[in-house]
Formats: structure tokens, sequence, C-alpha cells
């Protein structure tokens, strides 16, 4: 069970898109991983584009310095809510991954961040205002509208990804017993939820992974806060583990 948390402290607890820039850099030395000269990315996010911003703001500050030209390696897993459903989608879907390291590496640094929208003027989680729009709108929209379908006791979705991710979502709601909360907190409660799940499951996936294919691991997930777009990459990020997979051997919890 996932200890209530307020609205109030997740802001509080979470890094700029800049401090966590700090974070990466700190963890890239500390492992000796080179993006483009030893390593690649695996990116496991919503298919929202709008709900990548740590994404795009780490290619768009940390392009390799010896040639402007180029972006980061990142093979992107797009799934909705950026939630790594347990028991559905497994290590086997990541091994192109793998395929893809510069031969003179062995590293895949994986970043899964499931999100919310958080309206700043009022508080409330679930939406947020998007980028040329000036109203709000549902974040993650998956999520947001399974959760009314579940608790308005209605048929799932025809889409396989999103009945996967609707069942895995009524179970949490109903082993947290989660109800209606002021400002919309219980979507971030079934938020927060959804990624403690299935990050433990990909985690293990991960260990797999790095075994098969004799590579080490940077694992980096949490929660990215979409904020209203009245600026460009201002939203938030809510670092939830970190977790070092070495050759599917020694694995170190950093967070």
């Amino acid at each position: 069970m996932l200890t209530l948390v307020k609205g109030e402290e997740v802001i509080k607890e979470s890094k700029s898109l800049e401090e966590f820039e700090g974070l990466l850099n700190e963890l890239f030395n500390k492992y000796s991983i080179k993006p483009e000269e030893n390593a690649v990315f695996v990116s496991i996010t919503c298919p929202d584009d709008q709900s990548s911003s740590v994404l795009s703001y780490i290619i768009t500050k940390n392009k390799y310095e010896k040639d402007r030209s180029k972006h980061f390696l990142v093979y992107n897993r797009s799934v909705f809510g950026g939630v790594f459903v347990p028991g559905y989608k497994t290590f086997e879907s990541l091994i192109p991954a793998a395929h893809h390291i510069p031969k003179s590496g062995k590293n895949l640094v994986v970043l899964n961040f499931t999100h919310i929208g958080y309206e700043e003027e009022t508080g409330e989680w679930g939406k947020f205002i998007r980028y040329g729009h000036d109203h709000a709108s549902p974040s993650c929209g998956a999520i947001v509208t399974l959760y009314s379908l579940i608790k308005e006791g209605k048929e799932m979705v025809n889409d396989e990804d999103l009945r996967e991710l609707g069942i895995f979502l009524r179970n949490i709601i109903m082993e947290e017993n989660i109800k209606e909360m002021p400002r919309n907190e219980h979507v971030l409660h079934l938020t927060l939820n959804a990624f403690e799940r299935q990050s433990s499951w990909l985690l293990e996936q991960l260990q797999h992974l790095s075994k098969k294919e004799k590579i080490n691991i940077l694992y980096i997930g949490g929660v990215e806060i979409d904020m209203d777009k009245k600026k460009e990459f201002n939203d938030k990020i809510l670092v939830k583990n970190i977790t070092y997979i070495e050759a599917g051997k020694k694995i170190e919890k950093i967070l």
C-alpha cells in the first residue's frame, strides 16, 4: 500500500528539468556513461508528446559535444500513461534497444516516467493547459478516462493496450479503495500507485535483459508532472527510483 501524499508535498519534492539534468550528469560520471559513445537511451513514456518534456529537454540540452549535429541515440517504447503493464509487457520488447548500443559500449539508460497534469491556478491534478490552448485537458488522458469508466462500471475500450492498462488500474482502485478527493488528488494517488507497481515489474524485466544481453542498465523512474504550458520546459520530475544493474549480476539501489 502506498501512503497517501498531499499534492503540495509532491510538487515540493519534485525537481525542475535543470535539477534533473544535474542528477543525470552525476550518475553518468559515477558509472562512466557517455551517450553516443558507450550508451543508448531507452525512453518508456506515454505516446502523448507533451508529456515527454524530460526526454526533449535532455536531447536539446545535451547534444554530443564533439559534433553538435548529433542527438542522443534513443529507443522509444511508447506505452499508454508511461506504464509498463506487469505481466503484459516483458523484457523481450526491449531487446532491440540493446542492439542499438554503439559497439564500443554496453550501457542502457532507461528513463521510465508515467505522467500527470497539474493546473497551477486551481491546484487540480489530472489536467493541464497544453501548448496553443487556453483551457485545461486530461493528462494522462488514458488514466483519467479509464478511471471514469471503471468508476461508472462501464466496459473497457477495445484497444488491447488500453484494456490491459484498464484492468491493471481497476485492480489498484479496488485494492487501495481509491475514492474521489479534493482537487482530483485521487488521480495523483492512482498514478503514483501505478508507477510503483509497474516499476517493480519493470526492474525484474530489466534484470533479465541485462543478464541475457550482458549489458549494464541505469534505470531512472518516476512521475513527470505536466505543468501549464505558459513557457517551454517548465514541467517537474518526481524521481521515485534509481537502480543500477551490472550485467545482470550486481544490483545497486540508489533511490
